[in-house]
């Protein structure tokens, strides 16, 4: 009678193996998917990251090559574009999600609603500092105009001014009167 006995507790226990295997295999499963996807998340929050720095950086210099360029700098206008398309790059990425082709990826942000409201702000503010930046982009000849004429009107005081120099000068040797040589000098 023993032998049934037995026979039924090896079956028992094998069964119990059988359940312990399978849900270790699940739990496995669990930890290695559960592994991937904290991955998966920490990647792509560094990519926002990244855009986030990028674009704090980025808008620093778009201040700067903004105010050369419409204070007549003309080499400011290609680096206030590209600093603007790097910008707008990111800050799309950020709003609308990236592939990781030109820079990290950066999934879209729907899940937490006080992130996309910030995100939201950012998108909102970029895009009055590009409409900004592309007023003075479209501005381009007439800086260029404006400084042409510029250097022409310097150009020509240099020698107006030695010019005014002189006639005062004959004035006094003339003795002419003190407000005649005031008005040419």
């Amino acid at each position: 009678m023993s032998t049934p006995k037995g026979g039924l507790q090896q079956r028992e226990s094998q069964t119990l193996n059988a359940i312990l295997g399978v849900v270790l295999a699940f739990a496995l499963l669990f930890l290695f998917v559960n592994f991937f996807l904290a991955n998966k998340r920490n990647t792509e929050d560094r990519g926002a990251i990244a855009a986030i720095n990028e674009i704090q950086v980025r808008s620093q210099q778009i201040a700067k090559f903004a105010a050369e360029a419409a204070g007549g700098n003309l080499a400011a206008f290609a680096a206030l574009q590209d600093t603007r398309d790097q910008i707008d790059a990111r800050v799309t990425a950020l709003t609308a999600g990236s592939d990781g082709v030109k820079f990290p990826a950066v999934p879209k942000i729907e899940q937490n609603l006080e992130v996309q409201g910030k995100v939201k702000l950012l998108g909102d503010s970029w895009d009055r500092v590009k409409k900004n930046a592309n007023d003075i982009l479209t501005r381009r000849s007439n800086v260029g105009d404006f400084t042409d004429n510029a250097v022409r009107f310097l150009e020509r005081i240099a020698p107006l001014s030695v010019r005014s120099d002189q006639l005062a000068k004959s004035l006094a040797d003339v003795n002419a009167p003190q407000d005649q040589i005031y008005v040419a000098s």
